[in-house]
């Protein structure tokens, strides 16, 4: 049976399928997890995250939603505060993945519209 790592409110979001983790949602989710970790106060705070995905732990599509809502500054911004170094690389690579697809994006938009 798989469990949903991700739900920390009983009864909250808990119907539907748990999917299991994939290389990427789970980098997402520990990107997001290094932020809450820098809040004081965040119900995610406890969480813990598998180190590579597996078969018994996944997440609720609802749960891995709300959970993944952090913005770009508050992953730098927690990346910056991290001491755990493959934390740090993990979420950097996502963060310059993101700002990467941006710059293409804009610069395909300026091509295009030739400005």
């Amino acid at each position: 049976m798989i469990t949903c790592v991700l739900h920390v409110e009983e009864g909250k979001n808990s119907d539907g399928q748990i999917i299991k983790f994939t290389d990427s949602t789970l980098s997402k989710c520990k990107a997001a997890l290094l932020v809450y970790q820098s809040r004081e106060k965040s119900k995610f705070k406890l969480i813990q995250l598998p180190a590579q995905p597996n078969d018994s732990i996944g997440y609720h599509p609802k749960c891995y939603k709300c959970f993944t809502a952090v913005s770009t500054a508050e992953k730098l911004k927690a990346v910056n505060q991290s001491t755990d170094h493959s934390e740090v690389n993990e979420a950097t690579g996502i963060i310059l993945s993101i700002r990467m697809i941006s710059f293409y994006v804009l610069t395909y938009c300026l091509l295009l519209y030739k400005i």
